[in-house]
């Protein structure tokens, strides 16, 4: 960017530098033609008032009845080229000659010596010395003027090249300091923010897919690969088809689910009763319950009804069903909706950790994932309802505040 903005200054450095010449050369030769004319003029006067051979007023002037009266280097171009008007000689003199008509028949040609008015020329050294120097300054300020704008012109760029390339060493969410300017730098930011933040969702909603899959398919595939296992010593029984069919159908809904959150898709919502759907649920767990010995209690009116998806809430009360199912230190829990907040409760040991909701969050001991409860909250934010937990010594909650 420097270097084209000094061959700009510099080509209109030139350009301006050869106009001033230019006008200099003009106006000159204008200055000495009007004189010339004027004392022509003059002349022409003089001799019709007279009769008498007039002589001009300026000493550098002279009239001549002949070309071959003119001085020699005059003459000897007038010989060659009669309508010559400059006569440029060896010995840097410099001639105008004019033709003038004194009478009908009496010419007459008026020569004059104007070297000494040969402003621009006598001082043409000076002069392209003077407008050279110019040259270089305005050259010289332009360099400096480039480079400031450069630098004020690249600065913001730099500064988001440079908080991009930190952002990629701590991956950290991007947060650009030029978003939100009135400017196409703002603009820029704003548009690099966004496109780091969407990119980073995607990520992250890749890396959630892959996890919720782990989590959720792994119950639902071990009855599958046992029911074959049967099928090799056995027929099935219908309890065995009706646990196959059922493991089936719910992988084909999880992955549905699964996937719409990964993309993130809009789902699906309805006016739906919430109590036949726990019901169904914990029903589709039955035969791990009855083998754990493990009670739910429900306190949900019949007719209570909300706006979701049947699927979503399913796949939530069935993870924190199995969540139960692996933390509680005792065979039991509790689903009740009490004020609009349904409450999932189930004793345990000790608290659980600080931030149970968050991604990869499990105790130092737990065998699973940390998917669980993390896809839960984010069930949770689809269905646009706020989950807190709260533990201690004794009993652990987790609260969904829904909305009929």
């Amino acid at each position: 960017m420097t270097r084209s903005f000094l061959g700009l200054t510099l080509a209109l450095s030139i350009v301006y530098l050869g106009i001033v010449l230019l006008i200099a050369y003009i106006t000159e030769d204008e200055i000495i033609d009007s004189l010339l004319s004027a004392e022509i003029h003059h002349l022409q006067a003089s001799y019709a008032e007279s009769e008498q051979w007039p002589t001009p007023r300026l000493d550098y002037m002279a009239l001549y009845r002949s070309a071959e009266e003119t001085p020699p280097p005059v003459r000897q171009q007038l010989l060659k080229k009669p309508q010559s008007q400059e006569i440029f000689t060896p010995d840097d003199s410099h001639y105008h000659v004019r033709y003038l008509f004194l009478s009908d028949e009496r010419e007459a040609l008026l020569v004059a010596e104007v070297s000494p008015l040969l402003a621009v020329t006598n001082f043409s050294s000076g002069l392209f010395q003077l407008l050279g120097g110019l040259t270089l300054a305005t050259l010289a300020f332009s360099l400096w003027l480039a480079y400031r704008i450069a630098r004020k012109t690249t600065r913001p760029i730099m500064q988001l090249s440079d908080e991009v390339k930190k952002n990629r060493e701590d991956r950290s969410v991007l947060t650009l300091s030029a978003a939100g300017q009135d400017d196409e730098i703002g603009y820029l930011a704003d548009t690099i923010q966004n496109s780091f933040r969407q990119l980073s969702d995607a990520l992250d909603r890749e890396s959630h897919f892959t996890r919720d899959v782990s989590h959720e398919l792994r119950t639902p595939l071990t009855v599958m690969k046992n029911s074959l296992l049967l099928l090799e010593n056995r027929q099935l029984a219908a309890q065995d088809i009706e646990q196959l069919s059922h493991a089936v159908e719910h992988m084909q809904s999880t992955v549905i689910i699964l996937l719409a959150l990964a993309r993130q898709e809009s789902v699906p919502m309805q006016q739906l009763k919430l109590r036949p759907i726990v019901e169904e649920t914990i029903l589709s767990l039955h035969h791990v319950l009855e083998k754990m010995n493990f009670s739910i209690e429900v306190a949900i009116a019949d007719d209570y009804e909300l706006l979701g998806n049947p699927h979503l809430v399913s796949l939530l009360v069935g993870n924190l069903i199995e969540n139960a199912l692996r933390y509680a230190n005792q065979p039991r829990m509790e689903i009740a909706l009490r004020d609009g907040k349904l409450m999932f409760s189930n004793p345990v040991n000790t608290p659980l950790i600080s931030k149970p909701l968050e991604a990869n969050s499990r105790q130092s001991d737990s065998p699973g994932l940390g998917q669980g409860l993390f896809l839960v909250e984010r069930i949770a934010a689809r269905l646009n309802w706020q989950t807190t937990t709260r533990s201690d010594s004794h009993m652990f909650h987790l609260v969904l505040e829904i909305s009929p």
